[in-house]
């Protein structure tokens, strides 16, 4: 996530938290589940024994497995989208951080210029410039040579 230098704003802090709060919980829950399917398999190892001896187990629509599985297959879907959406923003902003950056030094070249550009113009104009010590410019070029 894009963090800013010093002093980071409230609700991006905030937002941040939030979160790492959020991709924690689903991680925590993956895990549940994750366990949840071992816990699962056993249960079906189980109904297989109890159904190798007679007793009659009403299976429904498939085996505590499959919907372990399902559980785990879906959190992971929720984790799996989420960090391809966040990677993909993150993406985005870095190159608008290295567009600005790109801009950022134009401009300060381009202020630069400017600036080079009006001491030209004043020394055209006769007006010495702070810190050019007495020289002059003959056709818009200084040439670094006292004249008198």
């Amino acid at each position: 996530m894009l963090r800013f230098r010093k002093p980071q704003p409230a609700a991006l802090s905030a937002y941040i938290a939030k979160r790492i709060r959020t991709r924690q919980k689903r991680t925590d829950r993956l895990h549940v589940c994750e366990d949840g399917v071992a816990v699962a398999e056993r249960e079906d190892e189980w109904d297989g024994i109890l159904g190798e001896q007679g007793v009659g187990v009403a299976r429904g629509q498939g085996t505590f497995k499959t919907a372990a599985q399902a559980a785990v297959d879906e959190v992971s879907g929720y984790i799996n989208r989420d960090a391809g959406r966040l990677r993909d923003y993150g993406e985005k902003m870095w190159a608008f951080v290295q567009r600005e950056k790109r801009l950022a030094g134009a401009e300060k070249v381009e202020r630069r210029r400017d600036r080079n550009r009006r001491r030209a113009e004043k020394w055209k104009d006769g007006v010495e410039v702070e810190g050019q010590g007495g020289s002059e410019i003959e056709d818009g070029h200084f040439d670094g040579v006292p004249r008198s």
